[in-house]
């Protein structure tokens, strides 16, 4: 056993609040780097990746029309 605080798994979630046609490509290839859990966006659904090298795919994307807490909450929860 090593003595000390023990370091537990914890769900990391990046919320974005996008724009129309907002390229997000550069967000989630940092978000994949720093082993983000979960992107979630709120507003627009149409997003390009471009510059993401492919991040999009290791990476699941949440959208939400609005911002209502305690439904992003409860389905973050969920999955």
């Amino acid at each position: 056993d090593c003595p000390g605080p023990h370091l537990s798994t914890v769900d990391s979630y990046l919320v974005i609040e996008t724009k129309p046609k907002q390229n997000i490509g550069t967000i989630l290839r940092c978000a994949v780097a720093f082993a983000i859990d979960r992107i979630v966006l709120i507003g627009s659904p149409k997003f390009g990746t471009h510059g993401a090298h492919g991040a999009q795919k290791f990476i699941p994307i949440m959208h939400f029309y609005y911002w209502v807490r305690e439904q992003c909450v409860a389905m973050m929860l969920m999955h």
